[in-house]
């Protein structure tokens, strides 16, 4: 489960706040694995992290969605390097403004 330090809650709140994550991580992973070739996988990660990390770690990357998933689905809290932060930002940067503009 990931935890917000500024967010004093529930644990029930707190599940229901990392469902929620858990389903746009997945989306967002599930269209990183339509994309075959190594060149579109770098371009869609690019979304979520700076593109000379894309292109010098793209399995880092890759790995940080990941953990971002399965920290969700977990009872354990933890606590998200800045490399976590910052996909996870970009993460409901991008949901929200799919939400914005298509009512997704």
């Amino acid at each position: 489960m990931i935890t917000f330090i500024p967010l004093d809650t529930t644990n029930k709140v707190l599940r229901i706040i990392n469902n929620c994550i858990e389903e746009m991580v997945h989306h967002e992973l599930f269209y990183y694995d339509l994309n075959e070739d190594k060149e579109s996988q770098i371009d869609y990660l690019s979304t979520y992290f700076p593109a000379h990390l894309c292109r010098e770690e793209t399995e880092k990357c890759v790995n940080v969605l990941h953990d971002l998933l399965e920290w969700c689905q977990d009872n354990y809290l933890h606590d998200l390097t800045c490399t976590h932060e910052y996909a996870l930002y970009m993460i409901f940067e991008s949901f929200f403004i799919k939400k914005l503009y298509f009512g997704i």
